[in-house]
């Protein structure tokens, strides 16, 4: 939780100067969820402390730190996206302690380090003491700290660390600035909602409780709820809006958000958030905070995502699209402070954000999302508005994986929108396209998810229909038959433990030799049968099996861990190779008809992503 307090508050200080101040960052405390570890918030060095009811108690003795996930400060993307130059702190609480300023930098990684796959491995944190002061609060009175300017550091994160002398209380510890902000910044918070009663219904008291103003009339935030199932059970009331909606899917709900703030007209900036997504109130006031401050042009904050299963982990940093998409900084730790200044690191930045927490100035709104229902919609608003996408630590949302969601359906999705923005996005040739539709394809085909290759190339031929076929498919429901019948024979056989013999691989590099005849046999599926090996292999659920060691087993053993339940899938050579035969034609076809293809897509996507659109269609429902 956050202490509550109204965005850009300013505060009189006690600096000779008698400058006001404006609150940047305040201290994000961990709530209720017990499954989030307390070191995302604070780090304890020595002894112990409590966090209750916006305070912090910090017993006599202990040594104590911000250089978390979400209390420590980015510095470098501070100054290099706001018109920032110097920020103070402030505090507020009762008793004895001596309190530190620093900044912690990682080395430069070795040339040629991926920047989107940096390893689990730990690493040096170098600190660097920036000022050291010995303060006896009172109950009444706030302590201002000396000025840092951000031109002195290049990069890191600030972070405070406090020896407790005596029993500490601390009220609040606040980054803030004596700019006042160059932007108005009223947020319009659109989220889409569809049968998930219970997730929204506690994402919207939170909201009430913490950030909503109870006069909606002076409110620097409003809250608008697409219902597409008509089920929310949400009263429109204040500042928040409820709308029942056809189920066109995120894509259509976002857009009759987007629609509704438009009408509204004083709107200046809007967040996307997904109903199963979570995220900490002091996320959103973070943001706020960077847009009232921002310089950079076209600048969209897009949240990295948690994994909801495993709090520990960031599934994501952002996300780049080249036809593929990439996850960037993944499966980093979020206790680890090496991790959190790999996660500051710029080096390969994200060209679009996910729509569990994406927010971007409504000025810039150049295009609306394409009707794809679900999946790829996100990445196309952002490519097609041209959004310089940032992330920074501290703004993020709680989420599934795309793993944990995976199914045919969803290969079908994935295929069809990775496969038009290639075509009328990014403007690819065939040949690459080509490329990217049987990188799809083979995941599935390879994994023995047969289901998912179908509904690839079922994607493909929908695609080829041309643009009206989103169109006349807008709520999908003549494609949901067809997908729940490659769902059926995607799934392999409920088993409650894994099959005797099975195998736990280790992860670990493939040698040159093994590739090649994984290449020249398509992971096996090429060697007759009876050289197969007949015990399961283990694989963790996803979008696909790790084909290295997959390769030339029979049977594979689908399971959140090796010891739970799951499904076994077996390789099925005739059935593969009837599918290499239907996608091999599926792509002759798009080969042959890409040109022309290609050519009504760039001439007709623009309005399919407009406004005018979205109007037109929710005119005639």
């Amino acid at each position: 939780m956050t202490s509550g307090l109204p965005m850009h508050e300013t505060v009189k200080s006690h600096y000779p100067d008698g400058k006001q101040y404006h609150l940047l960052q305040e201290l994000i405390f961990p709530g209720e969820q017990k499954h989030r570890p307390r070191e995302n918030y604070f780090r304890l060095d020595e002894g112990e402390y409590q966090a209750r009811n916006g305070k912090l108690q910090i017993s006599q003795g202990s040594v104590f730190s911000t250089l978390t996930f979400y209390n420590a400060f980015s510095i470098a993307k501070w100054r290099n996206n706001t018109n920032i130059d110097a920020i103070s702190l402030r505090l507020k609480g009762v008793g004895k302690c001596t309190l530190e300023l620093r900044l912690a930098t990682i080395p430069s990684p070795p040339p040629g380090v991926p920047e989107m796959t940096v390893p689990m491995a730990e690493g040096p944190v170098v600190e660097q003491l920036l000022s050291s002061r010995q303060l006896a609060l009172t109950e009444d009175e706030e302590f201002p700290l000396d000025a840092v300017k951000l031109a002195d550091s290049t990069s890191g994160l600030l972070f405070l660390r406090i020896h407790a002398q005596e029993d500490l209380v601390l009220d609040s510890i606040d980054f803030v600035t004596s700019r006042p902000p160059v932007n108005s910044v009223k947020l319009g918070i659109v989220i889409t909602h569809f049968n998930r009663v219970s997730a929204i219904q506690s994402a919207v008291d939170r909201l009430k409780n913490e950030l909503l103003h109870i006069d909606p009339n002076q409110a620097e935030v409003q809250l608008i709820i697409v219902d597409n199932s008509d089920n929310c059970g949400i009263q429109t009331e204040g500042n928040i809006r409820v709308i029942p909606n056809r189920n066109y899917g995120g894509a259509g709900g976002f857009s009759r958000g987007l629609l509704q703030l438009v009408d509204e007209g004083n709107i200046t900036h809007c967040l996307f958030m997904d109903d199963d997504a979570t995220c900490e109130i002091g996320s959103i006031q973070r943001m706020m905070s960077l847009f009232a401050y921002a310089t950079t042009e076209r600048l969209a904050i897009a949240g990295s995502l948690i994994q909801l299963a495993d709090a520990s982990t960031i599934y994501e940093v952002g996300g780049y699209f080249d036809g593929i998409c990439h996850r960037i900084h993944r499966n980093l730790d979020t206790r680890s402070p090496y991790h959190l200044l790999l996660a500051e690191r710029e080096v390969f930045k994200p060209n679009y954000g996910g729509w569990w927490f994406f927010g971007f100035c409504m000025k810039d709104l150049a295009f609306f999302p394409f009707p794809f229902f679900v999946r790829g919609d996100d990445v196309a608003f952002s490519l097609t508005n041209r959004f310089n996408v940032l992330t920074i630590n501290g703004i993020s949302a709680y989420g599934d994986t795309f793993e944990a969601k995976h199914n045919a359906t969803t290969s079908y999705l994935d295929s069809r929108s990775h496969l038009v923005q290639q075509i009328a996005v990014l403007g690819h040739g065939r040949i690459r396209t080509l490329k990217g539709l049987g990188a799809l394809f083979l995941k599935s085909l390879l994994s023995c998810r047969y289901g998912s290759a179908d509904a690839s190339i079922q994607a493909a031929l929908d695609v080829m229909q041309g643009p009206s076929f989103f169109r006349q498919n807008l709520d999908m429901s003549s494609r949901f038959p067809l997908l729940r019948k490659f769902s059926e024979t995607d799934r392999g056989v409920p088993l409650e433990r894994r099959p005797p013999g099975t195998v736990v691989k280790q992860l670990e590099a493939d040698s040159t030799a093994k590739k090649i005849a994984m290449i020249l046999t398509l992971n096996g599926l090429l060697i007759p049968g009876f050289l197969h090996r007949k015990t399961p292999v283990y694989q963790a659920p996803g979008i696909k099996a790790r084909l290295g060691q997959v390769f030339c087993h029979k049977h594979i053993y689908y399971a959140v861990t090796p010891d739970s339940p799951g499904e076994l899938v077996s390789l099925d050579q005739w059935r593969a190779t009837r599918l290499l035969c239907s996608f091999a034609l599926c792509a002759m076809r798009l080969a042959v008809t890409y040109a022309r293809l290609q050519k009504t897509y760039l001439e007709e996507f623009p309005g399919y992503a407009s406004e005018n659109f979205w109007r037109s269609t929710y005119s005639e429902t």
